[in-house]
């Protein structure tokens, strides 16, 4: 599937719908965002917490309960579900995998960055 970024797919946070989760929820997890990863206490630590949030381009990424990420940017203020462009590098490319050899079998998907494969589209 596409990814695709800040485009029609994406909405100001005045417009996040109902079921969006909240980016300051502290019962998700989250990624890219500082603190996201408990703290680092350690000074030596800190420039390289800040250079992974380079990494992430402002971006904060929320898991939901039902395993689905919502990605927000509070500097661009942009909120969507649909993985942003920026972040192919770290979070990788989903791949629709199809064993042409058993056309009857469903079809998978597969991310070789994270080497995670799914039976859903994510």
């Amino acid at each position: 599937p596409a990814s695709p970024g800040a485009g029609s797919d994406a909405y100001l946070q005045s417009d996040v719908h109902a079921d969006a989760p909240s980016c300051g929820s502290s019962t998700l997890p989250q990624f890219g965002s500082p603190g996201a990863d408990g703290g680092l206490g350690a000074d030596g630590l800190a420039a390289e917490e800040d250079e992974e949030l380079l990494r992430w381009q402002g971006w904060t990424v929320v898991a939901t309960p039902e395993g689905r990420l919502f990605f927000h940017n509070e500097a661009r203020q942009l909120s969507q579900w649909q993985q942003p462009l920026e972040l192919a590098d770290i979070l990788g490319e989903w791949e629709e995998i199809v064993d042409e050899t058993q056309p009857s079998q469903p079809s998978f998907w597969r991310n070789e960055v994270l080497r995670i494969s799914l039976w859903k589209d994510p």
